[in-house]
């Protein structure tokens, strides 16, 4: 069996050159790779649990979006609700004085 050596250069002793767990020459020893995140499915399993924790950041954002929009559409609705409501009293207060000052107006000197 032909087993090539080379120096690693992690922990710098000649090592049998080790494979990956992608069948890719590692670029350090078999010992090494366990601490080292060079790694390409080590990298990978990352890149994939980072792309998870994007995904549900993502979907959190976009929820709270959603809530945001409805409560801002259920303000928009209760301050319209509200101004009505405000220019039906003004409007009814301005009948009620047009009345009394009509009232005064019919009946004369009352000093």
């Amino acid at each position: 069996m032909n087993t090539s050596y080379r120096r690693c250069p992690c922990c710098g002793l000649n090592q049998p050159v080790a494979l990956d767990a992608t069948g890719v020459t590692a670029r350090v020893c078999a010992e090494c790779t366990h601490h080292q995140g060079e790694q390409d499915a080590k990298r990978l399993a990352k890149a994939k649990r980072h792309e998870q924790i994007l995904r549900e950041r993502l979907a959190a954002c976009r929820a709270s979006e959603s809530r945001a929009r409805s409560e801002a559409a259920q303000a928009r609705s209760e301050a319209a609700g509200a101004r009505e409501a405000t220019a039906s009293a003004l409007r009814s207060r301005a009948q009620l004085a047009a009345r009394l000052a009509e009232a005064a107006d019919e009946s004369g000197n009352h000093r």
